[in-house]
């Protein structure tokens, strides 16, 4: 179910029998909703044109309101809508609450399937700021997954960290990069992995799969890593520097 709310200005023109009423109108509302009957989506408009089938609206506020979670604000240029879906463009910024905001030129949203969906993005977080050639979100889950090259710098306590990975998913509590991951330090210490999860509640870095790296000049291998404020534990098939060994309790493996 759609509620359509047209504002200051409502203009209908019939320009031939066979044409489609077309309305145009300033500061519209469109609302749409669940099958239990809560909203789902609205969108703000300055101004626009509604048809039967399509519409055309400009300067856009487009909240997503979730069953769980924060909820998801889409700001645009331009909205173009019809049977397949809607269609962003310029300047579009997405933002959560929770501190995730998204930049990026041009957002599809797929409403049959819940799911946003764009090309080249920028991503800024809480401990986070990411650039992807490919970004997918859905709604119902609130899955963010990231392809075609990850960039990433990371922030955990006083230590940031420069990585690089094949693709990357987050959600309100984690951001994962996956795939050939490759991290280095603004200390110069170096990893390489399958997977690094960064989690901001307890300020650590897992480190998981196929992990090398070298961590104040001492080289090492493991199966996974965690790092956090305490320093670097090695666990599992750890192959390392008998310098690393020696050194204190809080970076023992």
């Amino acid at each position: 179910m759609i509620l359509v709310v047209g504002g200051i200005t409502l203009l209908l023109r019939r320009s031939s029998p066979t044409q489609e009423a077309v309305t145009h109108a300033e500061q519209i509302s469109l609302t749409g909703y669940r099958d239990n009957g809560n909203t789902s989506w609205s969108i703000q408009a300055e101004r626009g044109s509604l048809d039967n089938g399509d519409s055309a609206l400009e300067i856009i506020a487009l909240t997503f309101l979730r069953e769980s979670g924060t909820p998801i604000v889409v700001h645009g240029d331009r909205l173009s809508r019809d049977s397949s879906g809607s269609t962003l463009a310029g300047s579009v910024q997405v933002e959560q609450t929770d501190g995730l905001s998204l930049r990026t030129e041009t957002l599809f949203w797929d409403e049959h399937n819940d799911v946003l969906e764009s090309g080249p993005v920028s991503i800024e977080m809480a401990t986070a700021a990411l650039t992807a050639g490919a970004f997918h979100h859905n709604l119902d889950t609130g899955v963010t997954t990231l392809t075609h090259g990850i960039d990433a710098q990371i922030t955990h306590g006083n230590v940031q960290y420069a990585a690089l990975s094949n693709s990357a998913e987050a959600n309100e509590d984690q951001l994962s990069l996956i795939g050939d991951v490759s991290i280095q330090s603004e200390d110069a210490d170096t990893y390489t992995c399958q997977r690094l999860e960064s989690d901001p509640s307890t300020s650590s870095i897992h480190l998981i799969g196929d992990v090398v790296g070298s961590w104040r000049g001492n080289e090492f291998s493991a199966r996974a890593v965690l790092l956090n404020e305490s320093g670097i534990r090695l666990h599992e098939d750890v192959t390392t520097d008998l310098n690393l060994l020696m050194m204190e309790e809080s970076h023992d493996t």
